[in-house]
């Protein structure tokens, strides 16, 4: 068994790790372009990473929005709904989120 060899093959700077590094890195960008495709599919401007870095920084809160309604989509999280009114009873829900009792979303409903 030639040690020198393993240890040399071993080291930051030898060809073997640099190709098993690149590798590594491949693979991450792999990875990582799935899960942005997955989730962020409609911020992505093909072949304009500028595009895309703006539409993601400009749409944050949209993109969060997107991200919280495929959680409760697929069932993970689930909304509560404290109370509903009517669209003309909205006076009645105002007040009642401003005395504070609300323990989760108030909800208009259009009848």
């Amino acid at each position: 068994m030639n040690t020198a060899r393993s240890t040399e093959s071993r080291a930051a700077g030898s060809p073997q790790f640099k190709a098993r590094a690149a590798g590594g890195l491949w693979w991450l960008c792999i990875v990582s372009g799935i899960v942005g495709f997955v989730a962020g599919a409609p911020l992505i401007v093909a072949n304009d990473a500028t595009a895309t870095a703006v539409n993601i920084l400009a749409k944050e809160s949209l993109f969060r929005l997107g991200f919280a309604a495929d959680l409760m989509q697929s069932g993970k999280i689930t909304p509560v709904i404290d109370r509903t009114y009517k669209l003309s009873e909205v006076p009645a829900a105002e007040r009642y989120l401003q005395e504070g009792h609300a323990r989760g979303k108030v909800v208009i409903t259009l009848e």
